[in-house]
Order: structure tokens, then sequence, then C-alpha cells
């Protein structure tokens, strides 16, 4: 069973980690009122968290999202990623033996005001299938005088191999899973997007139309019911592409008065609507339903190994790179 750590800063914000995945367990942030609670949904019982399929707040390595085939060939060497059902044509979110049931090693930092939770975790040669032991830390830095913290990713291998690491974190600004997301309003700075197959596999990239344009902020529930975006995934389950100013992303809770402002140096982010809950009991005492959380996975576009109309293929990673990237996550009253 995972570790809990919990850190909190001078203005009352805390966020917990888990052992279990090096994973976001929870926030608890202010409202417009001040009082703090949860943003996150996820189950209540921690043996639930650490072994739901929905992959709460975990990294979701060593690779986010669904890799298809899987079967990789880098440099020559083909290989084969493990799947809990042999005859899967797709591996999702590291396959079977994912780093979402790896228990990390952590360590804990203060420098000044802000606290420091360090996750380190070596994914051997062949784990999962993968090549090249492939040596992981996360960090987590909550700021001390302000609502905000920053994860870390940062990973290197001694053989070429796939590497794509997000935080698959639900949230939810009402506070303790209140309501659920379709009335909160999203800004993503994004105008093109994947799209997805029956497998939620994307293949090819479309310019947004108004179902799937949050560039003009409104709520996730305006187009959430339409055919196109109902289609194979009944929700949003999509991967979009960042168009590269800060912010990459807005949600705003207009009854609580949270606002989360995301910034990444990720160049897209699979968004996912809670399309299919797990019904776990939450921290509230009531099930977790459809449309309870949103999903803003900050990472590589998915499976761009196999996609030919993604030319960088950022999710492989080569002896000798370093794997560094950034999501910061800022809480604001508005």
């Amino acid at each position: 069973m995972g570790r809990l750590i919990k850190i909190t800063n001078k203005l009352g914000m805390s966020i917990i980690c888990s052992t279990m995945g090096g994973s976001l367990y929870d926030v608890l942030a202010p409202d417009k009122d001040g009082n703090i609670e949860s943003v996150l949904v996820r189950p209540n019982a921690i043996s639930e968290f650490d072994y739901a399929e929905g992959h709460y707040g975990k990294p979701a390595g060593r690779t986010a999202g669904r890799i298809r085939p899987k079967t990789v060939t880098l440099d020559n060497h083909t290989f084969t990623i493990k799947t809990a059902d042999p005859k899967a044509d797709f591996a999702l979110h590291g396959g079977k033996d994912g780093f979402s049931e790896k228990e990390f090693e952590v360590s804990e930092k203060t420098f000044f005001d802000d606290q420091t939770l360090i996750f380190t975790y070596t994914s051997k040669d062949g784990e999962s299938g993968y090549p090249g032991n492939l040596k992981v830390t996360i960090k987590y830095i909550l700021r001390g005088k302000e609502n905000r913290f920053l994860i870390e990713h940062e990973a290197t291998t001694d053989k070429k191999t796939l590497c794509n690491l997000t935080c698959h974190a639900y949230f939810n600004l009402s506070g303790n899973n209140k309501r659920n997301i379709l009335g909160q309003e999203l800004y993503l700075n994004s105008s093109r997007y994947g799209v997805v197959d029956k497998e939620t596999v994307a293949t090819r990239i479309s310019e947004v139309d108004k179902n799937f344009d949050f560039r003009n902020p409104h709520k996730i529930g305006d187009y959430i019911e339409q055919e196109e975006v109902q289609r194979f995934t009944y929700g949003y389950d999509h991967p979009f592409l960042l168009d590269g100013n800060m912010p990459a992303a807005v949600l705003y809770d207009r009854e609580s008065g949270r606002e989360l402002t995301i910034n990444t140096n990720y160049e897209s982010c699979v968004m996912y609507s809670c399309n299919w809950p797990d019904h776990f009991i939450s921290e509230n005492g009531r099930y977790i339903k459809k449309y309870d959380g949103i999903c803003l996975e900050m990472q590589h576009f998915p499976n761009t190994v196999h996609s030919d109309f993604i030319h960088d293929k950022k999710d492989v990673l080569s002896v000798g790179q370093k794997y560094d990237q950034f999501i910061e996550y800022n809480f604001l009253i508005k």
C-alpha cells in the first residue's frame, strides 16, 4: 500500500502525494470564502486509489495514453509492450505493470519557504517489455507564499526506449466534488486536436470546430453531448496540440471562485472528462459519476512513434538525452 505525504504552505494550501506511482493523491485549495477543500476527484479508500484503473493522479508511465500497435521497433530492435489482455492490439498507460502500481522512493527538501517531494524509480530493462533501464524522478514543488505547485518529470535511459509521463489527476474546482464539471469554464490554448477512432487512438490532426474549440472560454458541458464528441469516447477523451503560448489551460468554477491556470513545456494536452467512472466512493461519501472530474493531461502527443502525421517523435527517449518536462498549477480566486 502506498504511503501518503502531505505538505502545506503558509496560505493553507496542501498537496498530498503517494509513493504508489509517485502520484498526486489530493490538492486542498481555498474558495472565495476561504474554505479549504479538495479540488481532485479520486477514490477515498487508499487501497482503491492505489490500484484503480482510472489512474487517478498517476504519471501513467512509461507511456501515457495508448500505443498502437503495441509492438515497436527502435534502432532495429523490436519489442512488445506487455498488456493485461494479451489479445489487445494496443497498450494503455504503460501497459501491464506500468508506473501506476510501482512503489517509488521518496525524499523531502525545503528551500526557504518552498517544499519539495522527490519521488524516484528505476524501471529495469525489459520491464513491461520496454528496453533500457529508465531512471525516473518526479518532483512536486509547493510554493510557500503562493497557491501554486510545480511537477517536474525527469528521466534518462541506457537504451533507446519510449517515455511519456503525465499527471492523470481529475480536477473539480467545486470543492469536495459538490457538483460535476459540466458548468465549469475551460480555456484551452489549442487550435488543433487529434481525431480518434474506436480505440481512442488519434488517426489524424484536425482544426478544432465549435465542439472542440476552447480558445474562447466556455462551459465544458456546452457541446459535450454533441455526436462528434460522443462518438467512440462518450465525452472528451482527445489529444490537443497546444499552440505554444502560456497559459496552456485555465479552468474556472464561478460558484466557488476558484480558478486554476496550467503552464507547461509539453506540446499537447489530453482532455478526459471522466466518461467511464470506476464507481468508487469519493471523499464526500458518494460514488464517482460520469463527468465528475476533468483530466488535463499535459504530455507529449501520444503514440507519435507510430503516427505518420506527427514527425517529431517526442515519446522516444535516446541514450544521452534527458527527459525534462514540467507542469505548473496556479490557483487563484476570481
